[in-house]
């Protein structure tokens, strides 16, 4: 199994187990006539995980989903965390968003975040009650996007 905690930041060449991925290119070249900077896609056949290159190939971002069975290649968790089991696991995070309604994206669950020096990690929920884990997102701290609000100072490194 891939220990995603440990590609991030690092080229992707550097690992045989995204050989059989597909990588393509911004998705349309109005991204960078918009000024997006160029970024890389990666997919995998299966679909359990997507991640996001920069220009250099370094990973900067990797979104996890769980299998068949609800099994993320993350730590052993799986659907059926809710969000007090999670902070059990891992302590209070750093952030808690709660389920709201964008006009843009629909309607979101809400997550939580944890920051630590090399990484961050977002857990997705699935439902208003926060009790299903939908996806995974873990990124580099210097590419994650900043958050507006208050931050909760007690939190254990996940």
């Amino acid at each position: 199994m891939i220990d995603f905690e440990k590609v991030i930041g690092k080229k992707i060449h550097k690992f045989r187990e995204f050989e059989g991925c597909k990588i393509s290119r911004n998705q349309s070249e109005l991204d960078l006539e918009e000024g997006f900077k160029e970024k890389f896609y990666v997919h995998p056949k299966d679909n359990s995980f997507e991640m996001i290159l920069n220009k250099s190939k370094k990973i900067q971002t990797v979104f996890l989903y769980p299998d068949k069975q609800g099994n993320f290649p993350f730590r052993n968790l799986n659907t059926g965390y809710s969000r007090p089991m999670l902070i059990q696991t891992f302590g209070l995070s750093t952030f808690h968003r709660k389920p709201f309604n964008s006009v843009l994206l629909g309607r979101n669950y809400g997550f939580d975040r944890y920051d630590k020096d090399d990484l961050v990690v977002n857990f997705n929920y699935g439902n208003n009650k926060q009790t299903t884990l939908e996806s995974i997102t873990l990124m580099r701290p210097k590419t994650a996007p900043k958050i507006k609000g208050k931050f909760r100072s007690k939190r254990k490194n996940v």
